[in-house]
């Protein structure tokens, strides 16, 4: 299935494919303000994250691949376009999206590499064709990243033009301009109405789409020599010093995908949509040939070195993607290593080769929008198995940094280490996963039991009156959270002149848990802003177990009932008169005046 080539540059009308791009234009301009007008009134899909996420993605992708797709006549491929890109891409993006904030924007960009990937073999696949019709889907493949670049440059050229007549007219105090431009709803409204146009310009203009593709590929085919000299010499080199039992200084699996990535690219711009579109003699064909031998021991080097590393200190996120792209590497180089073995059948064996590796792109990118081979999972799995396998000493683990690093997966790590996972290995382990999830770091320069924890309890402000300190708790706060034994047993935050300093810390006596006996929460009084030390307002839940020993339960982060501002800055003032109580909920939390205190 071909598409049109559209009117002539001096024609001044639409064709039914450029009107169709205008439509989808208008659609996402449409659907985007509606969208965000029942957001911003509370109505549905807002408070929902999947659902606006399914219909963002769904939105954004029908639109854009409708536009690069108008002029396909087969209604059976138009079918496969809205199933993919109305439903499958935006539900595995939107299933991505809930890993957590610090992977969206990577979910996007994966959602958005296979909404690409995909676009021409829906354009052009055809298995009744010889090669499944491979030099077409090169053709389409090439034809859309080319009007994606141009059509994206001119809209980008757009926007920075009233940018810059928003910026003028604001200089002369006429500042209505720079508003109606930043305003949302005419961003959404404007914006795909914009790219929308840039796109049928671009679309109107097939020569220049064509002068560009070859231009730019057969630029890019020159290079391959040099890259294929340089890779072949690598190999040679490597392999003679691994022969001659010299070891490699310094191997950098990243490096070495990405010059293989590069030289695949390189030898498809040279070879493009047909046998003999290489712009170079036979002997130096045959030569270029030859080399692609190179990029299978290249690959394995790369999955070596990240295999070793992997053994040395467990995975991480960028080894899990590096391994993902050496296997990539390695699928290309094993069918471009049969190709160059089969000079007879060589561009048919290179075809198959592509398709089979954009196939295996689509299947890794949607795995890798699941918990199945999410790098953050796979990474945090990867660091909590150490931990417990004794392979990572307890002080050298990264806990304040696995939430950052892996998201929600390193968040569930935490939990699991906090909910006693390694406790056979060191119950400090649990302490220090807690406060990580707290935003906290455990002191390990502290043992348990060292002299530099208090072993009498310092004074405590305690309420209500009556209650003492139990021996159970201390030698328990001592003995695994040094850090708070010793912060307890300094000064109090400064008084006035003449006034008696209060202890640092308090202790309230209420059943936060809701099982009829008193838990323990310390109360930690912060110092005021300015002081030369800071220490923060802290509030930790302890639950008495049945053996006389203690549990952290959590700790209590301080709200106002109504949703205002906190109330009085020391806690301890309101407990002073009796307005401490629980509050009935699935677990309850602690009243403190109008402080609402929620057990996390």
């Amino acid at each position: 299935m071909t598409q049109p080539a559209g009117n002539s540059p001096g024609s001044p009308r639409f064709d039914p494919a450029d009107r169709t791009v205008l439509i989808y234009g208008a659609l996402a301009a449409l659907f985007g303000l509606t969208v965000h007008a029942l957001v911003a009134r509370g109505f549905w899909p807002s408070g929902r994250p999947y659902a606006l996420a399914y219909l963002t993605h769904a939105i954004a992708l029908v639109c854009l691949a409708g536009a690069l797709l108008a002029g396909m006549r087969s209604g059976k491929r138009w079918l496969v376009a809205l199933a993919a890109y109305g439903a499958v891409l935006p539900a595995l993006g939107a299933y991505g999206f809930g890993f957590g904030d610090d992977a969206r924007s990577l979910n996007l960009l994966m959602t958005g590499i296979a909404a690409f990937v995909l676009l021409p073999l829906v354009q052009q696949l055809d298995a009744r064709q010889p090669q499944w019709n491979y030099p077409a889907v090169f053709r389409a493949a090439w034809r859309n990243t080319v009007h994606l670049a141009v059509a994206g440059f001119l809209t980008l050229a757009v926007c920075l033009l009233l940018w810059g007549a928003g910026q003028m007219f604001q200089m002369i105090g006429i500042a209505i301009v720079a508003k109606i431009i930043g305003n949302i709803h005419f961003m959404l409204g404007v914006w795909p109405l914009v790219a929308a146009a840039c796109l049928v310009g671009v679309r109107r203009r097939p020569q220049l789409t064509e002068t560009l593709q070859r231009s730019w590929l057969t630029l890019n085919a020159w290079l391959l020599p040099l890259v294929t000299v340089v890779g072949l010499a690598f190999t040679l080199a490597l392999a003679a010093r691994l022969a001659l039992g010299l070891e490699a200084v310094t191997l950098s699996a990243g490096a070495i995908i990405a010059f293989s990535l590069i030289w695949i690219k390189l030898i498809n711009a040279a070879w493009q949509d047909g046998e003999h579109a290489a712009p170079f003699g036979p002997r130096l064909r045959r030569l270029l040939r030859a080399g692609m031998v190179c990029l299978l021991p290249l690959a394995a080097v790369a999955l070596y070195g990240i295999a070793v590393r992997v053994n040395q200190y467990g995975w991480t996120d960028n080894r899990v993607w590096g391994a993902y792209c050496a296997a990539l590497v390695a699928l290309y180089g094993l069918g471009y290593a049969w190709a160059a073995l089969r000079p007879a059948r060589y561009y048919t064996t290179l075809a198959a080769t592509n398709l089979t590796a954009a196939a295996a792109t689509l299947a890794l990118l949607a795995l890798i929008n699941t918990p199945v081979a999410a790098p953050a999972r796979v990474a945090a799995d990867s660091q909590l198995q150490r931990l417990i396998d004794g392979r990572i000493e307890p002080h050298a683990f990264r806990y304040f940094s696995m939430e950052n690093n892996y998201g929600r997966w390193g968040r569930e790590a935490l939990r699991r280490l906090a909910d006693g996972a390694a406790n056979d290995r060191d119950p400090q382990i649990a302490v220090a996963a807690s406060m990580a999830l707290e935003n906290r770091r455990y002191d390990w320069k502290i043992a348990p039991g060292d002299p530099g924890s208090p072993a009498n309890p310092p004074a405590f402000a305690i309420f209500p009156a009556g209650h003492d300190v139990p021996p159970g708790w201390w030698e328990y706060l001592a003995h695994i959270q040094a850090h708070d034994a010793r912060l307890c047993a300094e000064e109090g935050p400064p008084v006035p002149a003449g006034a008696t300093p209060a202890p640092r810390c308090a202790l309230m006596f209420a059943d936060v848990t809701g099982d009829g006996r008193d838990d323990l929460i310390l109360y930690i009084r912060p110092n005021p802003e300015g002081h030369a030390k800071f220490v923060r307002e802290m509030a930790i839940a302890y639950a008495p177990l049945a053996d006389g020993q203690w549990r952290r339960i959590g700790t209590l982060t301080r709200q106002r009932r109504d949703g205002g501002a906190t109330g009085a800055p020391d806690l301890a003032t309101e407990a002073e008169q009796g307005q401490v109580r629980s509050v009935p909920r699935q677990d309850r939390d602690l009243l403190i005046g109008d402080d609402l205190l929620r057990l996390r």
